[in-house]
C-alpha cells in the first residue's frame, strides 16, 4: 500500500494545444470522478471554488476506476432517478450517456433545450483536455418509422446521422475542432429492462419511452495522431 502512494509522475509537460500531458489512467480517473460528481449533483450547485486541479489531487488517491464507480456512482435507485446520467468504462474509453434526456423531438434534427443545456455542462469538462482526448458522437431515433411522404429521411438511420451532425455542430460553435470529433448514427435504439426502470412508473408510457430512445451517446477516448 506504502509502495502504491509513492508512484507518482516524475514530470508533466504541456502539449501544444494547452492540455495536460498527463497519464492515461489519471485523466480518465479524472474523468469519471468529475462525471460522478456532476450527475450526482445535478439539483445542486457545485461549489465555484471546486476546481479540476483539487479533483486530479482526489483521483490520484485511487488509481483503481472500478472501486471509484462502485463506491461513489449512484448509490441508490432513487438517486439514480434524479441525476439522469451514467458513465462507463469501457477498455480506453470512457462513455457518457445522458439516459434522461430527450436531445431530439420526433422526427427533428434540432437540439431540445434540455440537450444543449447537458451538451454545455459536459462541454465545460471536456474543453481542457480536448487536445489529447477525441469526442465520438452516436444519435439514434426511437422505433417509428419515418413516412416518406412526411419527412425529408430515408429511414431511421439516416436521421440518427443527421442528428450525430447536429450534436457535432454544437460542439463545434463552442470550439471544438471538427478534426477532434468522431460521429455516427446507430439508427434506432431499444430500450432495454434496465432503461424502462429508470423512468417514473407514472411516465412509463410509449410517448416518454420514444423520447428518451431519441438521444446522444457521447465516447471520450485517447486522439490516434498523439
Amino acid at each position: 500500500m506504502k509502495n502504491r502512494r509513492q508512484r507518482h509522475i516524475s514530470h508533466q509537460e504541456v502539449d501544444s494545444e494547452g492540455s495536460w500531458a498527463i497519464s492515461y489512467g489519471d485523466m480518465v480517473t479524472l474523468l469519471l470522478t468529475f462525471f460522478i460528481i456532476f450527475f450526482t449533483t445535478d439539483k445542486f450547485e457545485m461549489q465555484k471554488s471546486l476546481k479540476l486541479d483539487v479533483l486530479a489531487k482526489q483521483a490520484k488517491m485511487s488509481r483503481d476506476i472500478a472501486s471509484v464507480v462502485d463506491q461513489a456512482m449512484f448509490p441508490d435507485k432513487k438517486l439514480q432517478d434524479e441525476v439522469h446520467g451514467r458513465v462507463y468504462q469501457d477498455g480506453q474509453r470512457v462513455i457518457i450517456e445522458f439516459s434522461g434526456v430527450s436531445f431530439f423531438r420526433s422526427g427533428q434534427t434540432e437540439l431540445t433545450k434540455q440537450a444543449k443545456a447537458s451538451l454545455q455542462k459536459f462541454y465545460d469538462v471536456y474543453a481542457p483536455h480536448m487536445g489529447q482526448y477525441s469526442l465520438g458522437i452516436r444519435s439514434f431515433t426511437d422505433t417509428r418509422k419515418i413516412p416518406h411522404n412526411k419527412y425529408r429521411f430515408q429511414d431511421n438511420l439516416e436521421l440518427s446521422a443527421l442528428r450525430s451532425i447536429s450534436v457535432m455542430r454544437f460542439f463545434q460553435k463552442a470550439g471544438v475542432p471538427l478534426s477532434n470529433m468522431k460521429l455516427s448514427g446507430n439508427g434506432e435504439l431499444k430500450l432495454s429492462e434496465n432503461d424502462l426502470e429508470n423512468i417514473p412508473a407514472s411516465d412509463r408510457k410509449p410517448s416518454s419511452v420514444h423520447d428518451l430512445a431519441r438521444t446522444a451517446v457521447l465516447v471520450i477516448e485517447p486522439r490516434g495522431d498523439k
